[in-house]
């Protein structure tokens, strides 16, 4: 069986909590800004899975970003349990890899402000 992140924006939930709250599987968004910072550096939760970077400082070379860029959003990913950091020896050195559990990443936002109305939902699957 695939291992699954559900991600969802859902601000009335009462589950959910100023940034982010994570329940098994899912992962609630309170605040639209976080579920978007989420969403907007999938392409780095991409790029963990596809190369199993050693340290954080590999994978800012393999994206030829600024390594301090990296490092706040790897944080932040860890923060909301979207990966995980094994420490490790290399070289003498401690170094923290991201690592990803999942192998599926499914968002759920809802789009309707109506109560009455239902509430329909917008799933998006991103598929490896």
């Amino acid at each position: 069986m695939k291992r699954q992140l559900f991600v969802q924006l859902d601000s009335e939930s009462p589950g959910a909590v100023k940034v982010s709250k994570k329940v098994g599987n899912k992962l609630l968004f309170a605040q639209k800004k976080y579920f978007s910072h989420f969403v907007k550096h999938m392409d780095l939760l991409d790029s963990i899975k596809r190369n199993l970077p050693q340290s954080i400082y590999a994978l800012a070379k393999i994206e030829k970003k600024d390594v301090a860029n990296i490092t706040k959003i790897v944080l932040f990913y860890e923060s909301v349990g979207a990966l995980k950091m094994k420490a490790s020896l290399i070289q003498g050195r401690k170094v923290k890899a991201p690592f990803i559990e999942y192998e599926q990443i499914i968002f759920e936002m809802g789009i309707s402000p109506k109560p009455a109305a239902g509430r329909a939902m917008l799933r998006l699957v991103r598929r490896r």
